[in-house]
């Protein structure tokens, strides 16, 4: 692919509009995108998007509608079956498994899905760490609660997982309130959701030896080796360490 100046490209006229680059020119690809080939021709290119740009920016108008409605009617959804949130990974429209779901409300808030995720995608799964139910977008009522049904120990850990969560934000948020400065907590290596808290828990119970640093806007990464990153303001500390091996790390620091 040759690089052109943006503005030689009429930038002006496909401005918002994302490009995807390919072997030919299209707009069928992904919806409200523009694919342009790798070795366009500059002209060719201009003549290409001043044609099909409105038409691409029509399609975004809808999509974004779309989306809107969604959110809004999902939002409604989550509330009336008792979850935290229902999103879509689907790629095809999903207001009628939202029907589908408010139509079994009484059945899921039984389930007790309160810190829950409903992910609305193409294959049924149950992410036991995340909190995460996958429902297909083609589910029938009867089928969503008989697949719950026959996975009631993936169900029992995500709830728990989603829990643990939920409780990990809550005590985070408590920390940087009690540690002025600290800009975040984060974890850069793989850890359960339970894990995860079980470390908060500890900072947040030893918040106050720790209050003694100038955290200065740094955020605190859970990582695998001590160390600062100044330029970034992070500093790592092994998830397997516990507070005392932090504070020493930290009176090292400001040394």
């Amino acid at each position: 692919m040759r690089w052109h100046n943006i503005w030689q490209l009429r930038y002006d006229v496909w401005r918002g509009i994302p490009l995807l680059i390919g072997n030919d020119y299209s707009i069928m690809d992904i919806p409200g995108f523009i694919t342009v080939p790798y070795n366009f021709e500059v002209n060719e290119f201009i003549a290409y998007v001043i044609l099909m740009a409105p038409k691409v920016r029509r399609v975004r108008t809808e999509l974004a509608s779309k989306q809107l409605a969604f959110a809004v009617r999902a939002q409604h959804t989550a509330e009336k079956i008792s979850c935290r949130q229902i999103l879509n990974t689907a790629g095809a429209d999903a207001m009628e498994m939202l029907v589908v779901l408010e139509s079994i409300s009484k059945q899921l808030r039984a389930l007790r899905l309160e810190n829950i995720t409903i992910n609305i995608c193409d294959k049924f799964d149950i992410d036991t760490d995340g909190g995460i139910i996958h429902i297909p977008h083609s589910t029938a009522a009867k089928q969503v609660m008989e697949l719950l049904s026959q996975h009631k120990l993936e169900l029992t850990k995500a709830k728990q997982a989603a829990e643990s969560t939920m409780l990990a934000i809550h005590c985070k948020n408590k920390l940087k309130r009690q540690l002025p400065g600290l800009h975040d907590v984060i974890f850069s290596v793989s850890l359960t959701a339970k894990q995860k808290l079980q470390l908060l828990t500890e900072l947040l119970h030893n918040a106050h030896l720790l209050q003694k640093f100038e955290w200065d806007d740094m955020t605190l990464v859970f990582d695998q080796d001590f160390f600062v990153d100044t330029k970034h303001r992070y500093i790592y500390v092994p998830a397997s360490c516990d507070v005392a091996d932090i504070l020493n790390f930290l009176e090292d620091v400001h040394r």
